[in-house]
């Protein structure tokens, strides 16, 4: 089993989040910024699909059998996660939120919340485990 020390994620943390989630932040606030509520949802969503089906195109040429079946159990939280808070944005857009509380609908606070849960998880788990 593999187990990364808590500066290396953070490493991982500081280099890859600019690139990966720059293109997506920028592109939501200036559809934002134009009133394209819709442009902003379907850039996230569209890069979610995008990113799920790049796991069945690797799924294709992984040629030691299902790929998902090799993948580690460590990115399971993380999964469970992205799939909670896709399922948080799926139900909000049956479910209008008629109200905010602090500039939050229910469906942000859920997102930001399972987040938080995810983040608190990924750093117990990187202090915890190396001990057990």
């Amino acid at each position: 089993m593999h187990f990364e020390e808590p500066g290396t994620k953070l490493f991982q943390l500081a280099n890859n989040v600019p690139e990966l989630v720059l293109p997506e932040i920028v592109l939501s606030l200036a559809a934002l910024k134009i009133e394209s509520v819709d442009m902003a949802f379907g850039n996230i969503f569209g890069s979610n699909l995008f990113n799920i089906v790049i796991l069945a195109v690797d799924d294709i040429f992984y040629t030691k059998g299902p790929i998902l079946s090799h993948v580690s159990r460590n990115h399971l939280v993380s999964s469970a996660a992205a799939i909670a808070m896709t399922a948080v944005a799926a139900i909000a857009l049956t479910y209008r939120a008629s109200r905010k509380l602090l500039f939050f609908a229910w469906d942000s606070l859920t997102i930001v919340a399972v987040l938080c849960f995810r983040f608190v998880r990924s750093i117990h788990d990187a202090i915890v485990s190396p001990y057990l």
